[in-house]
């Protein structure tokens, strides 16, 4: 007897639990009317708002190594650039402008030396007519020895690293090219006792060494500048 009333008890319980279930559903849909009309709405939009976090987070990649790939190549330029205006600096215009410098100074000197009361045309006028003068001898000397071995030095310079020159070729050294050579026909005049012509035709152009001194200011300027900017990309 108590077997079956054990069985009938069980089998009571699982009747009443079955009967649950479904009032717990009715329940269920009654608290969220809409979740069977719209539940399928929603895991779309779930699965959709997943896929658009996938491709931004695709899209934030791509753009940060598009950005990285950018600032390697902006840096990569400076470098490039920042090398040829050090080698313009080193190769030519830094001893350019000390070559020019030097015969200016020493031009200048020499003039202030032995002109003395003269006007700078009376000067000329001496060192013309008067060749075995003091100064007309001082003078000669001094373009043999000093002068025209920088001018020449000069124009070498200029002639190998024409590649380094921005814009175009400035007048002045054609120039400088012309006094060289004429000069170098009167040295070797001069050491055949002909004292005729003291002067060339062609003057040593003073542009020479403005240009120069402008040229290795603003590489200067630059040269700090494209410094200071790729220490700034690096550092970013």
């Amino acid at each position: 007897r108590m077997g079956g009333t054990s069985l009938a008890r069980s089998g009571s319980s699982v009747a009443h639990r079955n009967q649950e279930q479904p009032e717990q559903l009715t329940r269920f849909a009654r608290w969220f009317p809409s979740w069977r009309e719209h539940g399928g709405v929603a895991m779309f939009s779930t699965a959709l708002l997943n896929g658009f976090l996938v491709m931004a987070g695709f899209g934030i990649t791509w753009l940060s190594m598009l950005k990285r790939y950018q600032l390697d190549c902006k840096v990569q330029g400076l470098k490039t650039e920042l090398s040829r205006t050090e080698r313009q600096l080193e190769a030519l215009f830094g001893p350019l402008r000390a070559i020019t410098h030097a015969t200016g100074v020493g031009f200048k000197s020499f003039v202030e030396e032995h002109r003395g009361a003269f006007s700078d045309m009376q000067f000329e006028d001496r060192l013309r007519t008067k060749p075995h003068s003091r100064e007309a001898q001082r003078y000669r000397h001094l373009m043999a020895c000093t002068l025209q071995p920088l001018n020449r030095r000069a124009m070498e310079l200029v002639l190998s690293h024409t590649h380094l020159i921005d814009g175009e070729f400035p007048e002045c050294i054609y120039s400088l090219y012309s006094h060289v050579i004429e000069m170098d026909s009167l040295l070797e005049r001069w050491q055949h006792g002909d004292f005729a012509v003291i002067f060339p035709r062609t003057l040593y152009p003073v542009d020479v060494n403005q240009w120069a001194g402008r040229e290795f200011v603003r590489l200067r300027e630059k040269q700090q500048r494209l410094l200071h900017e790729l220490q700034g990309e690096v550092v970013s």
